[in-house]
């Protein structure tokens, strides 16, 4: 009788030890008034080093916000993380105030989408509210 065995390797497959969340939730991009900039943070764990990025989504789909981290940056080693975000575009896209400081396009009032992507797999996703 021949036996054979296979081994899988999961060298790769980081699993979440926290909850991808961001808080405050709901937030504020700006406060119009002030001028100043508020924003969250995506707080989640990992299981072991790996490739992640976070992405933020419209409703329709639009990519409104990607950062991505290599298992060698701090952000994708193993352990507790947070990644903050400003409310601001992507699209480089600017706004002039009165006061003349430029200041970059926020995203727009409502629910946007949140993923955790760890080697191409969605880890985890979310739901943020924003409002101005």
């Amino acid at each position: 009788m021949l036996l054979i065995l296979v081994l899988f390797c999961a060298c790769d497959a980081a699993t979440l030890t926290s909850p991808f969340l961001n808080y405050p939730n709901p937030f504020k991009t700006r406060d119009s008034k002030a001028g100043t900039t508020e924003g969250t943070y995506f707080a989640y764990g990992l299981s072991s080093a790996t490739n992640i990025e976070i992405r933020i989504y419209m409703i329709d789909g639009t990519l409104v916000w990607k950062r991505s981290f290599l298992s060698t940056d701090p952000e994708g080693s193993a352990g507790y993380h947070e990644v903050f975000w400003d409310g601001a575009l992507d699209t480089g896209a600017s706004k002039r105030q009165y006061s003349g400081y430029i200041l970059r396009e926020t995203a727009p009032n409502g629910i946007l989408l949140s993923f955790l992507i760890a080697n191409g797999k969605v880890l985890a996703k979310n739901k943020i509210t924003v409002f101005q």
